[in-house]
Formats: C-alpha cells, structure tokens, sequence
C-alpha cells in the first residue's frame, strides 16, 4: 500500500499517444479486456485529455491508505456501463466460480472481477436485482441531472457479488451539458464525500469495518454497514454486507462496451 499524490493534465504528451505510455503508469494500472480497448490522448482546442474506450480499467496499482482526496474532470459521453469506483480492491484477489459463465465459454470460469467486467448476477440466478460492472467499491454515475452511485455488495445468490442503486438528484438548476466537469471526492475511511463542480452533492458513512465473508476464502475485509445521504441530511440508503474495501482504497475509472472521457487527474 502507498499514498498516492499526483496530477496528471496530459499537456507535455503528444496527441495520439497511449496512456501506458505516460507518466500515469506510475500510479496508475491500465487493465484492458480486449486488444482493441485503448486510452489515447487527444487534443481538443488546445487541451489534451484522454479517451478512454473499449472494456478497459485506469486503476491505482495500490490502495490508498489514510484520509485522501480524489478530483478528475469528466465529459458525458456514454452512460450505464461508464463510471469511477472509490474503496474497491485489487480485482483479482476474489475469483468465484462463475456457472454462467462457464456454461458460455466451454470452460470453467474463476472470475476475475475486474472493474469493467459484468458481475453475473442476474445469468447466475440472482434475485436482488439487476447484474452490473465491477466486484468491489462504490461506483459513481454522473449523469446530466442526478449522481448514481452504485453500491457494491455481498448476497448469497448469484457468485456473490450485486449492486445496490441509489440516484440523487443535482440541485435546481444544475445540469451537466457537453463541458467538461469536476467530480471529486474526499475520504477519511469513515465518510466519504461527493463534490460535482464544488458543488456538495452526497456523503456516506462507513462503518464496522473488517468484515469479511468465510464463502470467498479471501483475508478481504470489507465495511459491515453503508448509510448513504444527500447534501441535505436525507437518509437514501442503509445497507450491510458491503463489498466496499475496509483495509484501504483502490481507485478505477472504467468503461465496459462504452468511452470514457477525462482530464486533469489530482
């Protein structure tokens, strides 16, 4: 685990280039799940920033310890399957025998559940709800009037692994247009605050931390107990059972079958 302090504008990289090729791979992994998934850099107007397409992962090669503050500028581009995770874990440590999956490929599947990969909820059975991208962390969906932040959860149905939706909605009169717009985000390991443009949109409170769930045979550790809030007080959301990271932070921006557009990482 090590903290990770860096800003990345892309200005001192040539247009065209691949992301792997700058200076992000010293923080930051690009886990791709095809060999036509890239981030290229692209120049707009005098602006770098990066596209980001395909089935493709931009994720902190570590886990972010102690108190931080995560800010990137995105562009609405593609939405559902489009997002950044805070208080995942490395994909790779959970592998759950995917019977769905298995059945599909001829083979049998452990599946690693990196951030753009669907977690087979719903095709292996699962109840609760719909499947989705990603097997640990708190998702977060901009979209032009309302934040989704997906929650990422233990069940016993499926291989384990759901979502928990909540939308919350942006102040009277803000909307995201075709502009390039601030997310940020702050964390203590106790709260952890959502910011659109400075803009206070939603917090979460995490609690009892180091969970863990004898069925996936990791040493993962997990928070106990998700409360989620609007600016404003409103409880929208308590859940338990949460496959939300205790043990640190792994940030990912992803993108499943779509693009992804950002800038200004700090």
């Amino acid at each position: 685990y090590r903290d990770v302090n860096i800003y990345l504008d892309f200005e001192d990289v040539s247009s065209g280039a691949d992301i792997k090729s700058t200076s992000a791979v010293e923080v930051f992994e690009f886990k791709e799940g095809t060999s036509s998934s890239i981030a290229r850099i692209v120049n707009e107007n005098g602006n770098n920033y990066v596209n980001h397409t395909g089935y493709a992962d931009l994720r902190t090669w570590y886990d972010i310890q102690g108190s931080y503050t995560f800010s990137v500028d995105l562009k609405l581009v593609d939405t559902g399957n489009s997002a950044v995770y805070v208080r995942g874990e490395m994909p790779g440590i959970f592998t759950p025998y995917n019977p769905a999956h298995s059945n599909a490929a001829g083979q049998e599947v452990y599946q690693v559940l990196n951030y753009y990969e669907w977690d087979w909820y719903a095709e292996n059975g699962g109840k609760e709800g719909a499947s989705s991208v990603a097997g640990s962390g708190i998702g977060l969906y901009p979209g032009e009037d309302s934040l989704l932040i997906k929650i990422k959860r233990y069940v016993t149905d499926g291989i384990t692994v759901a979502s928990k939706d909540v939308f919350v909605n942006y102040p009277d009169g803000m909307t995201l247009g075709d502009e390039f717009f601030n997310l940020k985000v702050t964390d203590d390991g106790q709260r952890v605050e959502i910011y659109i443009n400075d803009t206070f949109i939603a917090y979460l409170i995490l609690e009892n931390p180091g969970v863990s769930y004898e069925s996936d045979g990791t040493d993962s550790e997990y928070y106990g107990k998700v409360s989620v809030f609007s600016a404003d007080d409103e409880n929208l959301l308590e859940l338990e059972n949460t496959r939300l990271n205790s043990k640190g932070s792994q940030i990912a921006i992803t993108t499943r079958q779509q693009t992804i557009i950002y800038d200004n990482i700090d």
